[in-house]
């Protein structure tokens, strides 16, 4: 059950929403049909719940009866459009690919004097820090740094 919370509240942080299809609303746990809206099709008369006899009264509606692609959702039902696909779904998600990969930004290519300036200029060395070391370890790691730093301004 915990592990369902945090996904539902990662989802809610990030603006999420996780779409679910069913045949019954009891093949979701409590914790789950809590978070969720219901949108309802057409049930069989053993799948309808005691909740959801009430809606019905409520909304005079006839959840058995229902006609085809017609839903109910929170509080008004609505008919769905028909879907009559347009291509092939390869062709579809192909072109779809190619218009984000040319929504990237391009990397910029160095010109020739630039990769030069980039090669002379001095890169920053990471500093590493391990606290295992003694004290005078440290002091001499501190001082071994500045002679090489010395080094380095007076070539």
């Amino acid at each position: 059950m915990e592990e369902f919370m945090c996904v539902f509240n990662e989802a809610r942080n990030n603006k999420e929403a996780f779409y679910t299809a069913s045949q019954r609303l009891t093949d979701f746990s409590k914790t789950i049909r809590s978070k969720q809206l219901p949108c309802i099709g057409k049930l069989a008369s053993e799948d309808i719940t005691p909740s959801l006899r009430r809606i019905e009264k409520t909304h005079s509606l006839d959840f058995c009866n229902m006609k085809p692609r017609t839903w109910f959702f929170e509080g008004s039902t609505f008919l769905s459009p028909e879907f009559r696909q347009c291509g092939k779904p390869h062709i579809i998600n192909r072109e779809i690919k190619q218009q984000w990969l040319d929504s990237l930004p391009k990397p910029k290519r160095l010109t020739l004097a630039e990769k030069i300036m980039a090669w002379f200029t001095p890169k920053p060395q990471p500093t590493t820090t391990n606290t295992n070391l003694s004290s005078e370890e440290t002091v001499f790691l501190k001082v071994k740094r500045k002679t090489i730093e010395n080094k380095r301004t007076m070539i």
